[in-house]
């Protein structure tokens, strides 16, 4: 869903905003809140706030609890995906930080899979897995 601000040239914010353009997929079921700030040449600021709700329908398929597991939870260092091997073919891992972008992303080669996450910033982060036409999106906690 593309974004469009008034005035031009301020910066959107929120979870599932990339750039000017809010993706549900990103994001994940749920009412999320899409910021935008401007400030003008003077310094004068201004913020616009706007709830967004995202259902299921949208493409996110739930998968079997036990197709897809992500541990541990919360991390430090690695993450662990384990994946039914049925599921595999033609998969991707996507780890997007809290403001969604994309900061990883991996193809997935066997049931098992590994994400190093020990750059990143604590936080919480959104794995997502593409298998196919389907997709799910776990949250997880990076910690120390």
């Amino acid at each position: 869903m593309q974004l469009i601000g008034n005035p031009a040239g301020g910066v959107y914010s929120g979870t599932g905003v990339i750039g000017t353009s809010f993706n549900p997929a990103v994001a994940g079921a749920g009412t999320f809140t899409v910021n935008y700030n401007y400030t003008a040449a003077n310094n004068c600021s201004a913020t616009a706030s706007q709830s967004v709700n995202v259902n299921l329908c949208t493409g996110i398929v739930e998968l079997n609890s036990e197709s897809i597991s992500i541990y541990p939870n919360p991390a430090s260092n690695m993450i662990n995906i384990k994946m039914n091997t049925t599921l595999i073919n033609n998969a991707t891992i996507e780890l997007y930080d809290a403001t969604g972008k994309l900061i990883a992303q991996q193809k997935v080669v066997n049931e098992y899979s590994s994400l190093n996450i020990s750059g990143f910033a604590n936080g919480i982060y959104s794995v997502r897995i593409i298998i196919d036409n389907e997709q799910i999106i776990k949250r997880i906690v990076k910690q120390q």
